[in-house]
This record gives C-alpha cells, structure tokens and sequence, in this order.
C-alpha cells in the first residue's frame, strides 16, 4: 500500500513539473487586444429621463400577499433591436440627499425602516425591444401602497454597425 501511494505521487510530482515548465508566457500578437481594451466598444449611446408617478405603477399580486410586487412598463422607441441585439442597457433610480442629487445603478437595494419594521426595499429592471419595465419590491410585501414618484435614466450604447 505505501509503495503505490509513493508511485501515485510521484507520477503526480513529475505531471505537476511538465504542466508547470511547459506552460509559456505568450506575448500577445499585433492583431490581438491587449487586456486593457474593452472587447465591446460602444460607438453611439443615448439617455433617456423618465418620471414613474406613484399612479403610474402596477401591483402583481395581492396587496400583502407573498410574493406581490410593482411594476411599470413604459415605452421605449430608442430600445432597437440592434440595441437588444448588439448593445447594452443601463438603469438609474434618481435620489436626492439633502442637496444633493444621486444616480444610484440599478439593481438597487436599500434597507428601510420605521417605528414598528425595517424591510428593504429593491428597484430593478428589464427590458425589451422597444420596452423597459422597472419593478419595486418590498421585503415584508406590504403593497398595501404604490411607491412614490421616482426618476429614471434609462442608458442604452450600442457599436457601429
């Protein structure tokens, strides 16, 4: 038994050796990108600013029921499909702090608190051709009530075609 775990390592030793030495360091070739260069460049962007009144979202589900959530969906004629197809999308939720004006990226997750709970509360998205839907949903589901107003930045970038 010991002289066949002495063979097993070293055959796992001199294996170890050969992967080790026959390994090379290759310089990358002249038509090859170096790792600092994005591999999708995008050439055209656009950004659009979109308002969500607290009227304008929808509940999924049972207000207080498990599992409920709010969403809306909204239109969105510079979501192409070569956008879809070749692009990118970007989502920011508006947010102000004192004076201060925030873009906070989507998914945003916060933690949220009053006199008798803390929950969170977390603002996300997909989306379409031609559609973005954002969702908000509450830790404890209590959609008794819409959320607020929120302000969006919707980001799309796509390469040259």
């Amino acid at each position: 038994m010991k002289k066949l775990i002495s063979i097993l390592l070293s055959i796992t030793f001199v294996l170890g050796l050969g992967l080790l030495f026959s390994c090379k360091n290759q310089e990358p070739s002249s038509n090859s990108r170096s790792s600092s260069e994005s591999t999708t460049q995008a050439d055209y962007w656009v950004a659009d600013t979109i308002t969500v009144y607290s009227s304008d979202w929808q509940l999924s589900g049972t207000a207080g029921e498990k599992g409920s959530y709010f969403y809306c969906t909204m239109t969105d004629d510079n979501l192409t499909q070569t956008v879809f197809d070749n692009g990118f999308v970007s989502v920011y939720v508006f947010a102000e702090e004192g004076s201060t004006w925030y873009q906070r990226q989507l998914p945003f997750v916060q933690v949220r608190a009053d006199d008798e709970t803390t929950w969170l509360e977390t603002i996300d998205y997909d989306y379409a051709v031609n559609s973005v839907r954002i969702f908000v949903t509450y830790s404890d589901f209590l959609t008794t009530y819409a959320p607020a107003d929120m302000t969006f930045r919707i980001v799309k970038e796509w390469p040259a075609e």
